[in-house]
C-alpha cells in the first residue's frame, strides 16, 4: 500500500470513529460505561471473527500479546473518555484527548533518542491551535475532574498510537485490528462485572447507539486503523488525530444544525493546514537528503548484501 492510500485509509478509520463521542454521550444515558465498551467490543469481534475466521488460523503468539497491549490502552483511554463525558462537555473533551498530536512526537523522544522533525513540531502546534478554535467556544471551561480525566485519555491515546506503529510493523496488521476489539471488549467486561451491575439496553435509541457504535466505530474504524498505520509515520498518525474533532463538528452542523462559526472554519483551517505542511517538509527533507546518507542509514545487514553484490 502507498503511503497516501494508507494516509486516506487512516482519515476514513478516524472519521469513522470521530462519530463515536456523539454516539456514547447519547447511549451513556441509558447504560453505565463499561457495560457500554464491553458489550461494544465484543459484539464487534464476534462479527469479525464471523467474517475473518480463516485468516484468524495462523496467528503468531506475539501477535495476540501486541493485540493485548494495544487493547489494554485503548480500554484505558475510552475507560477515561467516558467517565468524562458524564461531567464535560464533548467538545471540551475533543479538544483535551486530541492533545495527543503533540504528546505523541513528545514521547517518542526517549524511544527515537532524538528530537522530532522540524516539521513534526510545525504541522502539530498548527493542529492543536486548530482543535482548540474547533472546540473551545468564548466561554471557555474551568479545570475539574472531568478535565483531568480527559488529559488521562489524551496520554493513553498518545500511548495506544504508538504501540500500534510500533507493532504493526512486524505483525499481521488485520489480524491485530481484529484481536484488540476482543481485548478491549474482555477487559471491559471484567471491570463492568467488578465496578457496575451490566444488564441490556432499555431503551430502542440506546440499542440504535450501541450498534452503530459496534458496527461504524469498532468493526470498521478500530479494524483498519492498524492496517493503514503500518505504512504511516507515528508521528505523521497522531497528527491526523486533528481530523476527529473536525469532523466531529462536521457532523454537528449536518445532523444536528449545531453552528460551525468563524472559530470553527479557522480551526478547520489551521488542522487541514497542519496536514499539508507536514507532507510539504517532509517531501523537502526527502528531496533533501543525500542518497549516500540514505544508504548510510540502511541496515547493515542490508549494506552489506549490497557491497557483496557490487564486489
Amino acid at each position: 500500500m502507498s503511503r497516501r492510500n494508507a494516509e486516506l485509509l487512516l482519515m476514513l478509520a478516524i472519521g469513522l470513529r470521530a462519530t463515536s463521542l456523539l454516539f456514547s454521550k447519547i447511549g451513556l444515558a441509558g447504560m453505565q460505561p463499561y457495560t457500554l465498551l464491553g458489550m461494544r467490543f465484543l459484539m464487534a469481534f464476534a462479527i469479525l471473527v464471523l467474517i475473518f475466521h480463516k485468516k484468524l488460523k495462523t496467528i503468531k503468539k506475539s501477535t495476540i500479546l501486541h493485540s493485548m497491549i494495544i487493547g489494554a490502552a485503548f480500554t484505558v483511554m475510552m475507560s477515561f473518555e467516558l467517565h468524562a463525558l458524564k461531567t464535560t462537555p464533548s467538545s471540551v473533551t475533543s479538544f483535551l484527548e486530541n492533545t495527543a498530536i503533540v504528546l505523541v512526537p513528545l514521547l517518542l523522544v526517549p524511544v527515537q533518542r532524538k528530537l522530532p522533525h522540524k516539521g513534526t513540531v510545525i504541522s502539530g502546534l498548527m493542529a492543536i491551535v486548530g482543535v482548540g478554535a474547533l472546540t473551545l467556544k468564548g466561554d471557555g471551561f474551568t479545570f475539574t475532574h472531568g478535565e483531568l480525566l480527559c488529559l488521562a485519555a489524551a496520554v493513553s491515546y498518545a500511548l495506544a498510537i504508538i504501540f500500534t506503529g510500533k507493532f504493526s510493523s512486524g505483525d499481521d496488521t488485520l489480524q491485530i485490528g481484529i484481536l484488540q476489539n476482543g481485548f478491549i471488549g474482555l477487559f471491559s467486561i471484567i471491570m463492568a462485572f467488578t465496578f457496575e451491575n451490566p444488564q441490556l439496553p432499555q431503551t430502542a435509541t440506546s440499542w440504535e447507539c450501541l450498534i452503530a457504535l459496534t458496527v461504524i466505530c469498532s468493526v470498521v474504524g478500530f479494524t483498519i486503523q492498524p492496517v493503514a498505520q503500518r505504512y504511516v509515520p507515528t508521528e505523521t498518525a497522531g497528527l491526523f488525530c486533528g481530523l476527529n474533532p473536525l469532523i466531529a463538528s462536521i457532523l454537528g452542523v449536518v445532523f444536528l444544525r449545531e453552528q460551525l462559526g468563524i472559530n470553527g472554519f479557522i480551526g478547520a483551517a489551521f488542522i487541514l493546514g497542519s496536514i499539508l505542511v507536514s507532507h510539504m517538509l517532509d517531501e523537502k527533507k526527502a528531496t533533501e537528503t543525500p542518497v549516500h546518507q540514505g544508504i548510510q542509514e540502511m541496515p547493515a545487514p542490508v549494506r552489506r548484501a549490497m557491497d557483496r553484490r557490487a564486489a
